[in-house]
């Protein structure tokens, strides 16, 4: 995969390659009462550089693949 990102959800909160992006953790999803997972991916209008994201699949932009989420638990 030529972009590939590790974004963990932990007891101690939420990371994307280690650092610590949401204070979100585990207990906070709820995940055994859910049936399904939403995932937002934005820019707050108070950022350095507001304005939107862009997010390319298969076919668009510099690196032409599907976008693959990959779900992981542990116990």
């Amino acid at each position: 995969m030529a972009n590939s990102r590790a974004w963990r959800v932990t007891t101690d909160g939420t990371f994307v390659d280690g650092i610590k992006i949401s204070p979100i953790t585990l207990i906070d999803l709820d995940l055994a009462n859910h049936h399904s997972i939403r995932l937002r991916v934005a820019v707050k209008s108070e950022a350095k550089h507001p304005g939107g994201i862009n997010i390319f699949g298969r076919g668009f932009g510099n690196y032409d693949q599907d976008i693959i989420m990959r779900l992981q638990t542990e116990r």
